[in-house]
């Protein structure tokens, strides 16, 4: 009996017909990026066919990111407000394709050895080069999360741009050059889509074209799950109707939040946050005022 991945490619043979000798019927270029899109279980680059695991339910971005990834992209930048998941992402990523996952923040403190690593003395009096994660999931594969890229020291970017575009990596600390392993998948995270500051993320750095380019056709925009907020959500505080109290107050404020271009976030943290001091017996006002400490009036007054 053939076997669910034999029955796909034969679905997609059927929609890539016209690479098939002889074949005139034209590409159903639609029927295509369906199946890769409605399959992302079954994960094809190159040559290499990888299983992915079936239980990927997480955030809702999670399917982009993977069929991102099927089309062959390694190279990857999800873009979001603060809060959305982006970490969470890359990790369940990490799960679904049985790799090791590894991360770091980037900003203006990181520098190039926490890349590259550094040169140590030893207790012999001998040195000896001490990798990095980056390293080690850059040759031995894996997915490695370069979390808040838009903060990054410019020249720690002219190190990550060689890594992302070259397939290898030479590590002027010693000399060594570093190939990128085939399953080596790097995610880049961002609050902006790289062009400088905004209104809320006033500390952000403007990337430049060379950087921007290497994720070109593989930038995925990451919003608010609110289905899985309600999982999480009814995780906390069972079927009560405080779940769907939260879900209209946290829709009301994002609304507000998007139409009066306020400077605040609202995000899953703040929800989650809400329902365990709701779950600890404050009222929903209460509670709401302590996820919004810090708030201005003008800014509460904003987002009603």
């Amino acid at each position: 009996m053939p076997s669910k991945t034999d029955e796909i490619f034969k679905q997609m043979a059927t929609a890539m017909s016209p690479f098939i000798e002889g074949n005139t019927a034209p590409l159903d270029e639609a029927r295509v990026l369906e199946l890769i899109r409605d399959n992302s279980t079954v994960i094809t680059v190159t040559d290499n066919t990888r299983k992915v695991s079936n239980t990927v339910n997480g955030h809702v971005s999670l399917k982009q990111v993977l069929s991102t990834y099927a089309a062959g992209f390694i190279n990857l930048l999800m873009v979001g407000e603060a809060g959305t998941g982006k970490t969470t992402i890359a990790a369940d990523m990490a799960k679904a394709l049985s790799l090791d996952f590894a991360f770091i923040s980037c900003s203006a403190g990181v520098t190039e050895p926490a890349f590259l690593g550094r040169v140590l003395p030893q207790s012999d009096g001998s040195w000896k080069h001490q990798s990095t994660e980056f390293l080690r999931i850059y040759e031995n594969g894996g997915v490695f999360l370069l979390d808040e890229i838009d903060n990054a020291d410019a020249n720690v970017m002219v190190i990550l741009n060689a890594a992302l575009a070259n397939g290898k990596l030479i590590n002027p600390i010693t000399g060594v050059v570093h190939k990128r392993h085939k399953d080596c998948v790097l995610i880049a995270a961002a609050n902006t889509y790289g062009h400088g500051a905004d209104a809320k993320y006033v500390g952000r750095n403007q990337l430049d074209a060379a950087t921007l380019d290497r994720f070109v056709g593989a930038t995925i925009e990451v919003t608010y799950d609110t289905t899985l907020e309600k999982n999480l959500l009814k995780g906390i505080l069972g079927t009560s109707d405080d779940v769907q109290a939260i879900i209209s107050t946290t829709s009301n404020i994002r609304k507000a939040i998007s139409r009066n271009n306020a400077r605040r976030i609202f995000s899953t943290r703040s929800v989650l946050a809400m329902a365990n001091h709701v779950k600890a017996g404050l009222s929903m006002a209460k509670a709401l005022d302590r996820v919004t400490v810090g708030w201005s009036d003008n800014d509460k007054r904003l987002t009603k």
